[in-house]
């Protein structure tokens, strides 16, 4: 699936705006309960990070899961809690479990590898501000080239 970069904007300031980005619409959930949330696809990212906040609103107790130090741009560290959640890609079917750092930044949720980059092939085009999204068969359909097999 295809999808354009989008305005990337502040959350605390919407007036503020960074330029296009390659901006996810997915759906969160937690048990029972999800939450519909805009990502950021960064592919230099290792884990998924979301804010404090969102957790609460899964009913994520944050402080039952393992502490985590994440390290950011120029050295900055911030303390946070490695878990997992489930999340599907608007206008996909299949939800994914992802492994998902929550910390207290209330920046911008971020996609990274652990889990996401796993589960998708992302090719990303910004000179045509687009990428695309595509799912990877799993380990058990793909097949090796005949020369190949055991």
């Amino acid at each position: 699936m295809k999808f354009k970069y989008r305005a990337f904007k502040n959350l605390a300031n919407p007036k503020i705006e960074y330029g296009k980005m390659p901006l996810l619409r997915v759906i969160l959930k937690n048990g029972l309960k999800t939450f519909p949330l805009e990502c950021l696809v960064d592919s230099g990212a290792s884990t998924s990070l979301i804010s404090y906040d969102i957790a609460a609103i899964l009913d994520i107790d944050v402080t039952a899961l393992t502490v985590q130090e994440y390290e950011g741009i120029g050295n900055t560290t911030v303390t946070g809690y490695i878990g997992k959640l489930e999340l599907k890609v608007e206008g996909f079917d299949e939800w994914i479990t992802i492994e998902t750092g929550f910390t207290p930044n209330d920046d911008f949720p971020v996609l990274g590898h652990s889990g996401f980059f796993d589960a998708y092939e992302i090719t990303f085009r910004t000179y045509q501000q687009k990428f695309e999204l595509k799912r990877k068969p799993d380990k058990k359909s793909r097949l090796k080239p005949k020369g190949l097999r055991n």
